[in-house]
C-alpha cells in the first residue's frame, strides 16, 4: 500500500462482455463519525479488542460470520471494513477514489458486514453448473505508481487489470466470490487516519494478501509495505502472500499458465522503512511495535494447530518477532491459469 496522507484526486471504461453482473455499490450517505477519530484512539480500540477476542483475529481460517459481529461491535470506535467486487473495477477499467460516485449516487465499495449478510451462493457466471462457495476478499498491498501525485495506479489501468484477472482466477480456479480491499477505495481518502489504525483488523479479516511486486525498485524498502507483511505475519493471517510483478502478470495471463515459484521474503522493521510523507512515521513506529507485541499472540493462539503449527515449524517454533532475520514464505505468481 501507498498510504500517502496529503490530499488525493483522481471517465468510465465499457464493462467487458464477459465480465460478471456488477454488484450494487453502497448507497451515498453523510460519513459516519467513526471515518472521523483519531489515529491514537482506533489504535488504542484496535489493540484492546484483539486481545479481548484473539480466537477470533489471531487466526489462519477466519469465521467470517464472527469477524463481522465483532466490527458490528466495534461501530463508533473502529471504521467498518469496506469491500469493492473485483467485477466493478474490471467495469471501469480503473479503481475508483473511496468518495466517486457510481451514476446512481452509490458509492462503488460496500461494507463488509452488509455484503456477508447479504451474500448467498449462486451459479458462477461463466459455468452454470457450478457455484460460488464463499466470498474471498483479497487484501491489495501496492507501492503506489505516482505516489507524489497522489497516484495509486498508472495510466494503462495496469493494478485494475490485475485485480479483474485474479478476481477472474479466483472465480475459476476456486469457485469464490472475489471482493478486495484497496486502500484508494475502502479508506476514507479525506479522512485517513482511523483506517490506517484499523489495518490490523483489515489485514485480519482478509483471506489473502495480493502483493504487487515491482522487481528491481524500492518496494521492500517501502515501510507501508514492511507494515503489511509484518501484521500479516504477527496475525497468523492470511497463510498466502501472492508477490504479483504487474506488467508481466498483464501480459501473460492470456496464456493460462501457473504460478512459478515460492520464496521466502524476510520481514524488515517498517519503522525504519521509507515514507513518501515523512509524517506518517509516526504512524509506522506505532503498528511496527504492535507488530510485535502481537507475535506471541499469535504463537500462543496457533502454535499447536495443524495450520498454524506447521507455519510456525517453518520459522523454528520462535515465540519472537525479530526484524530482519523472521521471513514469511510467499508465491511469487506471474501469470494464472483459467483467467
Amino acid at each position: 500500500m501507498g498510504w500517502c496522507c496529503s490530499a488525493r484526486r483522481r471517465g468510465e471504461a465499457p464493462a467487458d462482455e464477459g465480465a460478471p453482473p456488477t454488484p450494487a455499490p453502497a448507497p451515498a450517505a453523510e460519513p459516519c463519525a467513526d471515518y472521523l477519530l483519531g489515529f491514537d484512539e482506533v489504535h488504542e480500540a484496535v489493540v484492546r479488542e484483539i486481545a479481548a477476542h484473539p480466537g477470533v483475529w489471531v487466526r489462519e481460517n477466519k469465521d467470517l460470520t464472527a469477524v463481522c459481529a465483532r466490527f458490528d461491535a466495534l461501530h463508533g470506535r473502529v471504521p467498518m471494513m469496506r469491500v469493492i467486487h473485483g467485477s466493478i473495477v474490471e467495469a471501469l477499467g480503473r479503481v475508483p477514489r473511496s468518495d466517486e460516485l457510481h451514476e446512481d449516487g452509490r458509492f462503488y465499495w460496500r461494507p463488509l458486514n452488509e455484503v456477508h449478510a447479504g451474500w448467498q451462493p449462486r451459479p458462477l457466471e461463466n459455468d452454470s453448473s457450478r457455484r460460488y462457495k464463499r466470498i474471498n476478499v483479497s487484501f491489495l498491498s501496492h507501492r503506489w505508481t505516482k505516489p507524489t501525485e497522489g497516484l495509486p495506479d498508472d495510466d494503462e489501468g495496469t493494478k485494475a487489470k490485475l485485480v479483474a484477472s485474479m478476481s477472474r482466477y479466483h472465480c475459476n480456479t476456486y469457485e469464490v466470490d472475489s471482493w478486495w480491499w484497496i486502500d484508494w477505495t475502502c479508506a476514507e481518502q479525506s479522512h485517513t487516519a482511523a483506517h490506517i489504525a484499523a489495518l490490523p483488523l483489515y489485514i485480519a479479516a482478509s483471506t489473502d494478501v495480493v502483493s504487487v511486486y515491482t522487481p528491481g525498485g524500492d518496494y521492500d524498502a517501502r515501510g507501508w509495505i514492511r507494515v503489511e507483511r509484518a501484521l500479516s505475519a504477527a496475525l497468523n493471517s492470511p497463510r498466502s502472500w501472492k508477490m504479483v510483478p504487474p506488467q508481466l502478470f498483464v501480459e501473460l495471463a492470456a496464456k493460462g499458465q501457473a504460478p512459478s515459484a515460492t520464496e521466502w521474503w524476510p520481514l524488515h522493521d517498517p519503522a525504519e522503512g521509507q515514507a513518501t510523507v515523512e509524517g506518517d512515521r509516526a504512524y509506522l513506529v506505532a503498528l511496527s511495535r504492535l507488530a510485535l507485541e502481537l507475535w506471541p499472540v499469535g504463537f500462543d493462539n496457533n502454535w499447536e494447530s495443524p495450520a498454524g503449527g506447521n507455519r510456525y515449524a517453518e520459522w523454528g517454533y520462535k515465540r519472537e518477532l525479530v526484524y530482519g532475520q523472521t521471513a514469511i514464505f510467499c508465491w511469487t505468481m506471474n501469470h494464472f491459469a483459467g483467467v
